[in-house]
């Protein structure tokens, strides 16, 4: 199964890609790596993926063309997207089947 989840160079993202790719499937991680917080700790993260199941986009997963341009590419089976926001302190998680 291919899977697609933003926000992959965070801390949730980015172990939801390890996990993913543990259980043995491709994944896809996008990110704009946006400096909400420390953008070497998000780049740290990213070197420290290797497997050749794994690709990275840097995009903004709120840039319509990008994401158009994306699934015009690939096709994909899961989208999974958490996001916390200290400041409001909400936790915002979408997760999509397609």
């Amino acid at each position: 199964m291919k899977i697609l989840i933003s926000g992959s160079a965070g801390f949730i993202g980015f172990h939801a890609v390890k996990k993913f790719l543990e259980l043995g499937h491709e994944v896809v991680g996008i990110d704009n790596i946006n400096d909400y917080y420390d953008t070497n700790l998000k780049e740290s993260r990213l070197q420290q993926i290797s497997s050749t199941r794994f690709k990275f986009i840097k995009a903004d997963f709120a840039d319509n063309l990008a994401v158009k341009i994306m699934f015009l590419i690939e096709s994909y089976t899961l989208e999974l997207k958490q996001e916390l926001d200290i400041q409001s302190l909400t936790l915002m998680t979408m997760s999509i089947v397609i």
